[in-house]
């Protein structure tokens, strides 16, 4: 071969191979048909890849010459999908918590984890803060002052014998008719009695008094009670018929009325209270009411109450009464026996409704010696005229009225009494309110 055919064959050649190779780094070529040695061989199956198209117009992209052969596992193509939304995120109210821990397959199971510090309502922003009521903070305040006390025993430090909440204290005669319960309390009293007009002085008046008790439980069982503190009216229709500078219009200081009382049993499984107490009468009230009748009386007493469910769940019925003896240290005041029995109704037990009807009775048994002879009547609770010819004389009188319970805490109650007797003394009729506000 020539020099000049040599040079030829090498150029061809060189210019054939450039194309193959052109070729072959070409990747939009057409697919023959498959070699059948690609799939004898063991190497896998191969991978037919189709004309690839555009997302948006479908339009199809320029074919692939060659098949791709892969070692790999085949590998299907879909179509792209948009990814799934984020979690929303949370709320403002919205507190998250730690997942707990899974017990142990064997072996005790771990205390629970203690709670975290994590407040609640995380996030949330006050304006303001918050507001409590008056009764509110006076029940927080109230409270406050148990301390210990309460965790030991159950009881605050004064607080009332609330073990007996569905009896109803007695609403008239307040001076002298004494709950048996150990209790804390203030209680505002208005009395309004109408003299009889057969009443010599009298003759159709009126006796006025308006001031407050107030009781102190120590402990549940012994207890302070002031019974009178206030002020009486005298208003006689007719007073020339009395003695010269005894009687008239007036207005004056009470005597007070104050002592101990010890409740000596007290039984919840019985629903039974019974008490004893001593009252101090210091007549240190104004001469122009007779407030200053003597120099002291002295009023020992028993009190006691019991309450009796009824069938059917009507509700329940309560009786109290108290029976005591009006002594005096000299002979200027008159001396009398009584007794007040006070019956309610608990309507169906709720604590708060307890129509009620009270009898009392007074008897003489000695009169005083403070005004003159011709005198003739007494005052009962009310006044202690010191009359001398009172001595074996009786006042029976009938009460009936509503005690009222907001909660154990406000009550209130109103009665009317009349006498049931032709011995009428100075009470033709008489209404008792009271209002009791108690710890």
């Amino acid at each position: 071969m020539t020099n000049r055919s040599l040079w030829w064959v090498t150029t061809l050649t060189m210019l054939l191979s450039s194309l193959t190779a052109a070729a072959e780094d070409d990747p939009w070529r057409s697919v023959s048909a498959i070699p059948p040695s690609a799939t004898e061989a063991g190497s896998g199956p191969a991978v037919i890849l189709e004309c690839p198209r555009s997302l948006d117009n479908g339009v199809y992209a320029r074919p692939v010459r060659e098949p791709v052969h892969s070692h790999l596992a085949p590998v299907s193509f879909q179509e792209p999908t948009s990814p799934p939304p984020p979690d929303p995120p949370p709320t403002m109210h919205t507190v998250l918590q730690p997942p707990e821990p899974a017990p142990p397959a064997s072996g005790p199971v771990p205390p629970p984890p203690p709670p975290t510090d994590a407040p609640l309502n995380q996030g949330v922003v006050i304006d303001k803060p918050l507001q409590h009521s008056f009764w509110d903070r006076c029940k927080d305040f109230i409270s406050g002052c148990c301390g210990e006390d309460a965790s030991a025993t159950g009881r605050c430090l004064l607080q009332s014998d609330h073990a007996f909440d569905y009896f109803a204290s007695p609403v008239t005669n307040p001076f002298l008719f004494e709950d048996p319960r150990a209790l804390t309390e203030l209680k505002p009293l208005f009395i309004y009695a109408g003299a009889p007009r057969t009443n010599p002085i009298f003759r159709g008046g009126n006796e006025e008094f308006y001031g407050l008790q107030a009781r102190l439980a120590v402990t549940e069982r012994l207890s302070l009670t002031v019974n009178e503190l206030g002020f009486i009216t005298l208003n006689p229709f007719n007073p020339a018929a009395g003695p010269p500078g005894k009687f008239s219009e007036n207005t004056g200081f009470a005597q007070i009325e104050l002592g101990p009382k010890y409740t000596f049993l007290r039984s919840e499984e019985w629903k039974t209270v019974m008490a004893g107490g001593l009252i101090f009468q210091i007549p240190a009230g104004s001469p122009k009411v007779f407030q200053n009748t003597g120099t002291l009386g002295l009023v020992p007493y028993l009190s006691a109450a019991k309450n009796f469910c009824l069938p059917g769940g009507w509700g329940s019925t309560n009786l109290m009464g108290t029976l005591g003896y009006d002594f005096s240290v000299t002979k200027q005041r008159s001396q009398f026996y009584y007794m007040l029995l006070h019956w309610d109704y608990n309507i169906a037990n709720t604590n708060m409704f307890f129509p009620f009807l009270e009898m009392s009775w007074y008897h003489y048994t000695i009169g005083g010696n403070a005004n003159i002879p011709g005198f003739g009547f007494e005052g009962l609770d009310l006044v202690n005229f010191g009359s001398k010819n009172v001595g074996g004389r009786d006042f029976l009188g009938i009460s009936p009225g509503l005690r009222f319970k907001l909660n154990e805490h406000i009550q209130a109650g109103a009665a009317i009494t009349w006498p049931l007797l032709k011995q009428k003394e100075i009470n033709d009729y008489t209404l008792t309110f009271d209002i009791i506000f108690r710890y």
